[in-house]
């Protein structure tokens, strides 16, 4: 299971980097879903897919 945001239409997922020897760190990417079009929460519901409205800057 992939756990990220939805952020002014965008998917963000962050990845951790484990490093030999270094502090893990997180950066966030931005996951082309191939959707072209915003889906209404409905639809999203219907498909079992999680929908989280986050308003802000990151």
């Amino acid at each position: 299971m992939i756990y990220g945001r939805l952020i002014d239409g965008k998917a963000i997922v962050p990845i951790i980097f484990r490093l030999p020897k270094q502090p893990d760190f997180s950066l966030d990417f931005v996951i082309d879903t191939g959707f072209n079009s915003i889906q209404p929460v409905d639809n999203l519901a219907k498909n079992g897919i999680a929908y989280i409205l986050e308003t802000g800057f990151l």
